[in-house]
C-alpha cells in the first residue's frame, strides 16, 4: 500500500531561508492581503486601514517607552554607585530615587497597556485578513461559471479544505505575528525601531565607543548563522510530518466513511496494519523533529545566555581590556549603559524568534499565491474555452433541441488523447426523451459532464438548452445541510407557505411517505448518511416534482428545462422507477437518461447505445407507456396551486465543560495508556528517554546556577571599581581568573537546556505513538469488533488520531521540560528554589525574594483568572473553526454534485460556508481580544523585569536599610550586584505566566479527547452487553450441519427504533440454495443484512424464541452497496480480502488474469500491471468497474475459505450483459450466494426469492424451478 510516497525529494531540497530573504516572496505575501483580496464593504476596509495605522503608531510609541524604561534602569545603578563612592549623600540619592521611581512605574504600566492594545489590533487584523482571503477563494470556487473551479479542484486532489481552513489561518496569524508580535516577542516593526534606538543611545552613553554594540551584533550574527540551517531542517521535517498526518487523517476519514463496508468485509486488521505502518512513519518524522527542534532551540538559548554576558560581563571586559583609558567616571557611564546593552541584545534575540513565524508566513504565502493563480487560471481557461466553443459554433443554445454531431469522448487526462467513443450522432427535439445505455467504462458519465460544461467538447456541433435551463441528477444526489422540508423544496427559489400536507403528497409520490413518519419536516440530520442510496435517489425525483408543480412559473419551466439523469434510479426498485418516470411524462418533462436498465426503454422516445469499441447505435421508439391512474396520492394540478412554506430556522446548542479534577485525572489516564502488547521495545525506549532527559535537566539546572553566580561575580568587578572599592589591577585580575570558566558555562548552559527540550519532545513522540496505536487498536482490533461501525458518526476521530494526540503531548512536554520561549516547570521549580536561596544569602536578599514572589504571584493570579474565561472562548473558537473545516470537507466530497446542481447549489453552499466563516471569525476575534489582555499582563510582567532588576535593589537600599540605620555607603555597590540575582530569579519565576498558553491547549485538547474516548468505551461496553444478552436469548452464529442459513421468528426493526420493517421471518436455506431479496427501497432489505452480519442487534421487542444461524464470519464475505477500495497496486487491491481472512498476497497471477478477463477487467493489467504504480482505485474507476473489481477481489479468496457470498446491490452500476456474466460465473462456482437487488433480470440465477411487502411488513418466499 502507499504510505506517504507522494512526499518526494523536490520539497526536501527546497531552501526555505531563501524564501525568507526573497523580496518576491514577501511581495506575494503582502499582495495576498492588500492587492488580490478586498474587504466586504468600504466601511470595513476603512476600519482595517485605520486600525493598521493606529497599531503602527502604537508600536513606535512602545519603542520609545521601552527605551525610556531601560534608560531609567541605568539611573538606579548610577545612584547606588554615586552613594558607594561618596559622590552624593544618602539623602540626596534617595531623593533622586523618589523622583524617578514613580515615573518608571507609570511608563511600565503604559507600556504593558500598549502591548495589549497592539495585540488586540493584531488579532482583529488577522481575523479580517483571513476573512478577505477566504472570501476570494470562495468567490472563485462557488461563483465561477458552471462551478468549473470547484469541480476541477476536486478532480485534481488540491485538498482545498486544508487550504481554505488551516493554511489560510496559519498564514494570516503568522503574518500578523511577524508584523505586530505575540506574547513572547515584539513585532518586526517594533524590533527594527528598537534596534535603531538602542544602537544610537548606546554609542552616546559609552562616549562614542561602539565596541560593545559590535560585540552584540557579532553574537547575533553567529546565532543567526547557526539557526538558519537548523530551521531549514526543522521546517522541512514539519512539512513532511504535516503531509504524513494529512494522509493519516484522510485515510482514517475514509475508514470512518466506509465503516460499514469495512466491518462487513471483516478487514479491520488489514486497515489496522496499514495505519500502524503510517503511524511508524509519523513517529520517525517526530523523532527527527525532536532533534531539529533542539538544534533550533540552541542558537536562541545561546543568545539568551549571551544576553546575560553582554549585559553584565561584556561592558566590564570592554572597559578594562579594550579601552585605553579607565577612570571611575567612565566606569559609571558604562554602568549606566548596562540596561541599554540588555535592551539591545533582547530585541536582537526577538529578531531570531520572529524567524519561525516568518518562515511559516513565506512558505504558506508562496503556496497560497500559487494556488490562487491556479484557480484563477482554471476560470480563465474555462471562459476562454466556452468563448471558443461559441465563436466557432461548436456549442449552440436551443431550448427545444438536444443534438450531438460527430461527438467524441476522450479518456480524462489521457496523455495520448485516447478516445472512449468517436463520431456519436444524436438528434432529439423537445418531448423526445432519450435513453443512453452501454457497458461500464464506455463514456456515458463523461458525456454527462461534457453536457454540463465541466469538460471540453470534442465535436463538430452540440446543441442543447443553455446551462440555466439544464437540471442534472447524478447517481448520488446532492444533499445540502438542512431540514427535511428544505431537502424536498431545494430547487424552489421561494420556499414559503407550502403546506405540510402537500409536501407529504410529494413524499408519497416517490414511496417515501414512511420518512414523514420517522422524522418531522423540521428534523435536521446528515441526510447523506441517514438515507440509503435508493432513498436519496427518490428524494432527488421528489425535488423535480416540487420544481415542476410548486413553482409559480410552472408552464415556462416545462417548456424550457431539460433534465439529464445519470443512473439516477440504479438503487430504486422497478415498480417505483416506472411510477416516477410515468409521472415525469405526465408532467411533460423533457429528459435524457443514462442507465443500464432495459426496463426504461419503453419510457423513452429514442435510445442511444454506446459500445466499448467506440461505436454507437441510435434507435427510435414509439412508446406505448402504461401510465398508472392518477390518484389522490399525486395530483399535479392540486400541488401546482399550493403555496410554499417558510424555511425552518436552525438552532445549535453548544455546551462547554470546565476543567476540574475529574478531567485532570482522565487526561492523566489517557496520557499513560497501556503500552502495546506487541511492542515492548516502545516501553524500553520511553524509560530510557525519561532517564536521559531528567539527567540532562539536572545538569542543565546546575549549569544555570553556576552561570548566575559567575555573572554576578564578574559584574561586581565593574561596580566595585566605579565605587573606588578596588584598584584597576585587581579588577583585571578578577576578570582574567573567572572568564574561561564563564565562557564554558555560556556554551554549556544553552546546549544542555536545548538537549533537555529535545529530550522532552522525544518523550512526547513516544507517548503519541503509544496513544495512537491504542486508539486505532481500540477501533479496529479484531474482526468481531464492530466499534468502527457504531462510532462512524464521531467525525472528529480522524483529527484526534492524526493531529490532536501529537499536539497534546507536545504541549504537555513543553510545559514539563521547556520550550524556545520558556523553561519547563520541573527545571523552573528547582532553579527558582536554588536562586531564592542564593539571593537570600546576599545583603537585602530576603526582602528581594519576597518582592519577586509578590510580583510573580500577582501576575500569575491575574493571568490565570483571565485564562479560565479565555479557555471557554478558545474552545468555542475551536468548535466554530472545526465546523468550518467540516463544512469544507463536506463540500469537497460533494464537489461534482454541487457543480452539476448549478448555481442554486453553489449559492447554498457558499452561503452556508459564508455563515460558518463569519461565526468562526467572530469567535476568533472575541478570543483574540481576551487573549490580548493576557498578553498585555504577561508583557507587563516582562517589561517589569527592568524595574525589578534595577529599581527594587535601589528601593531596598534607600528605604529598608536607611530606615533601620544599617546603611553603609560602601554597601551600595553590593546592591548594584543584587540586580543579577534579582534578574535570574524574577526571569525564572516569570516564566510561570507563559504557562497559560500550553495549559490552555492541554486543557482544550485533552477534554475533547477524553470525552470522545469515554463515548467510545461506553459504546463498546453497550455493544458487549447486547452481545451477551443475545447469547442468553440463543442468538447463534455457528457453522451449519444441515442448513446453511436459518432464521426463526426474526423481526427486523428500524435501527434504534421500535418501528417494525419485517415481521416474523422464518427461512431455511440448504447449502445448494441461492436467495434473492427484493422489495421497494426502505422496506428493510439492507437492515436485514446488517442484522445477519451483527452490525445491529435485535430490538428489545424481538420475540423470545427467535433464532439466527449463519456461516461464521471468517467463511462469509459481505459485499455491500458502498464499496471500499484501497490506494495501492493492483496486486494489493486484489489481495485485500485475502489478507482480511488471514491469507497472504495472491500468487496465482494466471487465475487472477482469467478472473479479470472473465469480468471484463483485463485492461487493468495491461494499463497498470499487477505491481505497477500505486493507484487510487476508488477515484480511478467507474462505479461499475469498482463493483466488478471487488467481485474479483472476493473470488480470489478461494472456495476453500468462502462458503457464502452476500451481495447488496453489487451490480447496480453494471449493464445487463456484465451482470449476466457475473451471476453465470457464480452459478458455476461452488460458493453459495445471497443477493439484494431490485432487478428482475437476475432472479433466474437464484433458486429462492424473498419479496418484502413494505406496507404489511411481511414477506413471501417462492422457489424458482
Amino acid at each position: 500500500m502507499l504510505i506517504g510516497k507522494e512526499i518526494v525529494g523536490s520539497e526536501k531540497s527546497r531552501r526555505y531561508f531563501l524564501l525568507l530573504i526573497s523580496p518576491i516572496t514577501w511581495f506575494r505575501c503582502f499582495s495576498l492581503i492588500f492587492g488580490r483580496t478586498r474587504a466586504r464593504t468600504p466601511r470595513i476596509a476603512f476600519a482595517q486601514y485605520f486600525i493598521l495605522s493606529c497599531v503602527i503608531i502604537l508600536m513606535v510609541g512602545s519603542c520609545y517607552l521601552f527605551y525610556a524604561v531601560t534608560s531609567d534602569s541605568g539611573q538606579y545603578s548610577l545612584y547606588l554607585s554615586d552613594v558607594a563612592a561618596n559622590k552624593t549623600s544618602m539623602y540626596e540619592g534617595r531623593k533622586r530615587f523618589d523622583n524617578l521611581i514613580w515615573r518608571s512605574v507609570l511608563k511600565t504600566f503604559f507600556l504593558g497597556t500598549i502591548f495589549g492594545l497592539i495585540q488586540a489590533c493584531n488579532f482583529y487584523l488577522a481575523a479580517q485578513w483571513r476573512q478577505r482571503l477566504c472570501d476570494r477563494f470562495h468567490e472563485l470556487l462557488f461563483e465561477s461559471s458552471n462551478g468549473c473551479v470547484l469541480y476541477e479542484t476536486s478532480q485534481k486532489n488540491e485538498d482545498m479544505p486544508r487550504i481554505l481552513t488551516s493554511d489560510i489561518k496559519q498564514f494570516t496569524t503568522n503574518f500578523c505575528t511577524v508584523l505586530f508580535g505575540s506574547i513572547f516577542f515584539a513585532g518586526l516593526i517594533s524590533v527594527l525601531i528598537a534596534i535603531t534606538l538602542a544602537s544610537v543611545f548606546l554609542v552616546l552613553a559609552a562616549n562614542g565607543d561602539a565596541t560593545g554594540i559590535l560585540i552584540c551584533y557579532s553574537a547575533f550574527v553567529i546565532c543567526l548563522l547557526l539557526i538558519l540551517p537548523s530551521t531549514q531542517l526543522y521546517n522541512w521535517n514539519l512539512l513532511e510530518q504535516s503531509k504524513l498526518k494529512g494522509i493519516l487523517r484522510g485515510y482514517v476519514q475514509r475508514i470512518k466513511t466506509n465503516a460499514e463496508c469495512i466491518v462487513l468485509y471483516g478487514s479491520q486488521r488489514v486497515e489496522l496494519q496499514y495505519i500502524k505502518r503510517l503511524i511508524a512513519k509519523i513517529f520517525s518524522s517526530m523523532l527527527i523533529s525532536s532533534i531539529s527542534f533542539a538544534l533550533v532551540n540552541f542558537p536562541i538559548q545561546l543568545l539568551t545566555a549571551l544576553n546575560g554576558m553582554c549585559t553584565y560581563v561584556m561592558p566590564a571586559i570592554v572597559f578594562f581590556f579594550v579601552r585605553k583609558t579607565q577612570t571611575t567616571e567612565l566606569a559609571q557611564a558604562y554602568l549606566t549603559a548596562i540596561p541599554l546593552y540588555s535592551f539591545l541584545i533582547t530585541v536582537l534575540g526577538q529578531l531570531l524568534l520572529i524567524i519561525e513565524p516568518a518562515l511559516i508566513t513565506v512558505t504558506m504565502g508562496d503556496h497560497l499565491w500559487t494556488v490562487l493563480n491556479r484557480l484563477e487560471n482554471i476560470e480563465k481557461e474555462y471562459k476562454k474555452r466556452m468563448e471558443y466553443e461559441r465563436n466557432y459554433a461548436i456549442r449552440h443554445d436551443d431550448t427545444n433541441r438536444f443534438t450531438l454531431e460527430h461527438f467524441n469522448i476522450s479518456i480524462p487526462d489521457a496523455i495520448d488523447g485516447s478516445l472512449l467513443q468517436s463520431d456519436i450522432n444524436l438528434d432529439a427535439i423537445r418531448r423526445q426523451c432519450v435513453l443512453i445505455s452501454g457497458p461500464s467504462g464506455c463514456g456515458k458519465t463523461s458525456l454527462f459532464r461534457i453536457c454540463a460544461g465541466l469538460r471540453p467538447i470534442d465535436a463538430k456541433q452540440i446543441i442543447l438548452p443553455e446551462r440555466r435551463h439544464l437540471l442534472f441528477v447524478p447517481q448520488k444526489p446532492y444533499l445540502p445541510l438542512g431540514d427535511l422540508r428544505f431537502q424536498a423544496l431545494f430547487l424552489l427559489e421561494h420556499r414559503y407557505n407550502v403546506k405540510d400536507a402537500d409536501i407529504y403528497q410529494l413524499f408519497k409520490a416517490v414511496n417515501l411517505q414512511y420518512l414523514c413518519e420517522r422524522y418531522t419536516f423540521d428534523t435536521v440530520v446528515d441526510w447523506s448518511t441517514v438515507l440509503s442510496v435508493g432513498e436519496q435517489q427518490r428524494l432527488a425525483f421528489l425535488r423535480l416534482f416540487a420544481y415542476f408543480t410548486l413553482s409559480s412559473n410552472y408552464n415556462q419551466l416545462i417548456h424550457e428545462t431539460l433534465v439529464l439523469f445519470d443512473e439516477s434510479t440504479s438503487a430504486v426498485d422497478a415498480k417505483t422507477e416506472h411510477e416516477i418516470y410515468a409521472n415525469l411524462i405526465r408532467l411533460q418533462v423533457w429528459f435524457v437518461t443514462i442507465s443500464h436498465r432495459t426496463s426504461l426503454i419503453d419510457l423513452h422516445t429514442k435510445t442511444l447505445h454506446l459500445y466499448l469499441n467506440k461505436t454507437s447505435e441510435q434507435q427510435e421508439q414509439i412508446p406505448n407507456i402504461q401510465l398508472p391512474e392518477i390518484t389522490d396520492d399525486f395530483n399535479a394540478n392540486e400541488l401546482y396551486e399550493a403555496k410554499q412554506s417558510q424555511a425552518a430556522s436552525k438552532s445549535n446548542t453548544n455546551t462547554t465543560e470546565s476543567l476540574n479534577w475529574r478531567y485532570v485525572m482522565k487526561i492523566f489516564q489517557f496520557i499513560h495508556l497501556p503500552f502495546p502488547k506487541d511492542d515492548q521495545y516502545l516501553k524500553l525506549q520511553t524509560i530510557i528517554a525519561w532517564i536521559v532527559t531528567l539527567l540532562l535537566l539536572g545538569i542543565s539546572t546546575w549549569c544555570t546556577y553556576r552561570f548566575t553566580k559567575q555573572t554576578a561575580s564578574l559584574y561586581n568587578v565593574l561596580s566595585d571599581y566605579s565605587s573606588s572599592l578596588i584598584s584597576l589591577d585587581s579588577a583585571k585580575q578578577r576578570i582574567t581568573s573567572d572568564i574561561v570558566g564563564y565562557a564554558i558555562l555560556t556554551i554549556a548552559t544553552p546546549t544542555l537546556f536545548s538537549l533537555t527540550v529535545g529530550g522532552g519532545q522525544t518523550i512526547a513522540s513516544l507517548y503519541s505513538r503509544r496513544q495512537m496505536i491504542y486508539l486505532v487498536d481500540f477501533l479496529l482490533d479484531g474482526n468481531d469488533n464492530n466499534l468502527l461501525y457504531h462510532s462512524r458518526h464521531l467525525t472528529q476521530i480522524p483529527s484526534f488520531i492524526s493531529h490532536d494526540i501529537s499536539e497534546l503531548n507536545s504541549q504537555l512536554f513543553y510545559f514539563i521540560f521547556g520550550h524556545i520561549y520558556y523553561t519547563g516547570v520541573i527545571g523552573q521549580i528547582i532553579l527558582a528554589i536554588i536562586l531564592s536561596i542564593l539571593l537570600g544569602e546576599q545583603d537585602g536578599g530576603p526582602l528581594g525574594v519576597l518582592v519577586v514572589f509578590l510580583f510573580v504571584i500577582g501576575f500569575f493570579i491575574f493571568t490565570n483568572i483571565l485564562s479560565i474565561v479565555f479557555n471557554k472562548w478558545v474552545r468555542l473558537d475551536e468548535m466554530k473553526f472545526s465546523e468550518f473545516v467540516t463544512g469544507h470537507k463536506r463540500t469537497d466530497l460533494q464537489a461534482e454534485q454541487i457543480a452539476l446542481s448549478g448555481k442554486s447549489a453553489c449559492r447554498i453552499e457558499h452561503e452556508e460556508l459564508h455563515e460558518r466563516l463569519n461565526s468562526s471569525i467572530r469567535y476568533q476575534m472575541h478570543s483574540g481580544f481576551l487573549y490580548s489582555i493576557i498578553v498585555g499582563i504577561v508583557r507587563l510582567s516582562v517589561v517589569n523585569t527592568y524595574l525589578i532588576n534595577y529599581g527594587i535593589p535601589a528601593a531596598i537600599f534607600f528605604y529598608s536599610w536607611y530606615k533601620e540605620g544599617l546603611a553603609d555607603p560602601t554597601k551600595a555597590s553590593r546592591f548594584v550586584t543584587l540586580s543579577v540575582y534579582m534578574y535570574q530569579l524574577y526571569s525564572s519565576w516569570n516564566y510561570i505566566n507563559y504557562f497559560a498558553d500550553p495549559l490552555i491547549r492541554i486543557q482544550s485538547i485533552g477534554i475533547r479527547i477524553v470525552n470522545y474516548l469515554e463515548h467510545l468505551r461506553k459504546t463498546k461496553e453497550h455493544q458487549y452487553h447486547l452481545a451477551i444478552n443475545e447469547q442468553k436469548r440463543e442468538y447463534k452464529r455457528r457453522k451449519s450441519d444441515e442448513a446453511s442459513i436459518t432464521l426463526n421468528h426474526v423481526n427486523v426493526y428500524v435501527p434504534e427504533s421500535s418501528q417494525l420493517l419485517i415481521s416474523d421471518i422464518n427461512l431455511t436455506l440448504s447449502p445448494t440454495d441461492s436467495l434473492i431479496i427484493t422489495g421497494p427501497s426502505g422496506c428493510g432489505k439492507s437492515t436485514l443484512l446488517r442484522l445477519l452480519a451483527g452490525l445491529i442487534r435485535p430490538n428489545e421487542n424481538q420475540a423470545t424464541n427467535f433464532n439466527v444461524r449463519i456461516c461464521p464470519r471468517q467463511n462469509t464475505i459481505f459485499l455491500c452497496q458502498q464499496l471500499h477500495l484501497i490506494q495501492g497496486t493492483l496486486r494489493e487491491q486484489l489481495s485485500y480480502l485475502r489478507q482480511a481472512h488471514g491469507l497472504g498476497s495472491i500468487t496465482d497471477d494466471l487465475r487472477v488474469r482469467q478472473l479479470l478477463n472473465e469480468f471484463r477487467l483485463g485492461h487493468l493489467i495491461e494499463q497498470y500491471s499487477m505491481d505497477g504504480q500505486p493507484q487510487s482505485w476508488f477515484r480511478l474507476l467507474s462505479i461499475g468497474e469498482q463493483q466488478r473489481l471487488m467481485m474479483v477481489t472476493a473470488l480470489v479468496v478461494g472456495t476453500d475459505v468462502i462458503d457464502l457470498l452476500i451481495l447488496d446491490e453489487i451490480t447496480s452500476g453494471c449493464d445487463e450483459h456484465t451482470e449476466r456474466i457475473i451471476y453465470e460465473y457464480l452459478q458455476r462456482s461452488n460458493i453459495q450466494f445471497l443477493s439484494v437487488s431490485h432487478r428482475k433480470e437476475i432472479e433466474e440465477y437464484h433458486t429462492c426469492k424473498m419479496t418484502i411487502d413494505a406496507n404489511r411488513h411481511s414477506y413471501v418466499i417462492s422457489r424458482h424451478k
